[in-house]
């Protein structure tokens, strides 16, 4: 399983590395946002950052597809579920990182004399990983149903996933509920994101590839 996630890592780091840059844009928005404009923080970038990290996974899974990697990795001593469970733990560790860097982000923020409340930060948390969540909880399951399958499909799930960053972020980091809601809604999409899990490791195992 750990040659798995260092191979998640290396395919991360050299073909969705600008990813990893827009946290640092985002981060720089809200900064700009907090100190000159003097307003309360923003769910769209905290949106982004998160939706943009949890969409990872799922460019990792395509370029897999289209570097033939799924032609030799079942040769391997990995099981089918291992296989699965490194594009979702990818996908945690992910979300766990953005959440860290965020906290450590806001802290800093707060010592440099912005408003920002307690409760604001956690609910903007908990609906942020709620929202990096999304994308492998979505996309996956078909991903592995097309796992061996290059072009349009994989064109189709790569719309899909654009239209989650873009449209989702747009209709619910705009509207952030309040502590209570986005504890729910963190707690449902937590669900979701194992029920995907297991849908996927059932889809992949009658795969014939």
């Amino acid at each position: 399983m750990k040659g798995l996630l260092t191979k998640e890592k290396y395919v991360m780091w050299h073909n969705c590395g600008v990813f990893l840059l827009i946290p640092l844009f985002f981060f720089a928005a809200m900064a700009i946002t907090l100190f000159s404009r003097h307003s309360e923080l923003d769910g769209f970038p905290v949106g982004m950052v998160y939706m943009f990290m949890g969409i990872i996974p799922v460019n990792i899974s395509n370029t897999d597809i289209q570097s033939k990697w799924h032609l030799g990795c079942l040769t391997m001593p990995y099981t089918r579920r291992q296989l699965v469970a490194s594009k979702y733990i990818c996908g945690l560790i992910l979300v766990a990182g953005v959440t860290v860097a965020w906290v450590v982000f806001m802290s800093i923020c707060a010592m440099l004399g912005a408003v920002i409340t307690f409760k604001t930060v956690l609910s903007l948390i908990l609906t942020g990983c709620a929202m990096g969540l999304l994308p492998s909880t979505a996309i996956l399951p078909f991903s592995f149903k097309w796992y061996d399958t290059i072009g349009g499909k994989r064109i189709v799930l790569g719309g899909l996933a654009g239209g989650l960053v873009g449209g989702t972020n747009v209709i619910i980091m705009n509207r952030v509920p309040g502590l209570t809601g986005s504890a729910i809604f963190f707690a449902v999409m937590v669900v979701a994101f194992f029920i995907s899990w297991l849908i996927s490791n059932r889809l992949f195992e009658r795969k014939d590839v």
